[in-house]
């Protein structure tokens, strides 16, 4: 009897089982592998909403990027930044693809910010 996560999240808890010796391994689907989209905002009437930019724009920023993926072990949203940190051989960029979201859906991000972000951090 074996135990199943399916889409379990890369995050630093499913590595830390790893590296403490857990019995778990990762397999991708052939079709590719999901992810999840995380999102950054800032506060509408913030008491700092300069420094709250600029930190914001530094975490966008290649250096920014680099730093809290390593941090967190974590992909990042720029393609200018190789991820050389991953110690699990399995979520090394290029171990697996990711899987393409179907066209049919819906995923509200207004259009004018899609393309936006494109703009800026390219195709992925």
């Amino acid at each position: 009897m074996r135990a199943v996560a399916i889409f379990p999240p890369f995050g630093t808890r499913l590595v830390d089982a790893i590296r403490a010796g857990a019995p778990v391994q990762i397999v991708h689907l052939k079709e590719g592998t999901p992810d999840f989209l995380y999102g950054v905002s800032l506060i509408k009437n913030a008491p700092h909403p300069n420094a709250a930019m600029v930190f914001l724009n530094w975490l966008l920023s290649k250096g920014g990027q680099a730093t809290a993926g390593k941090a967190l072990e974590n992909y990042v949203v720029r393609k200018d930044v190789v991820e050389d940190w991953f110690k699990v051989a399995e979520l090394r960029p290029g171990a697996f693809s990711w899987l393409e979201p179907s066209p049919s859906l819906d995923l509200q991000i207004p259009k004018k910010g899609a393309d936006f972000a494109k703009k800026i951090f390219g195709e992925r």
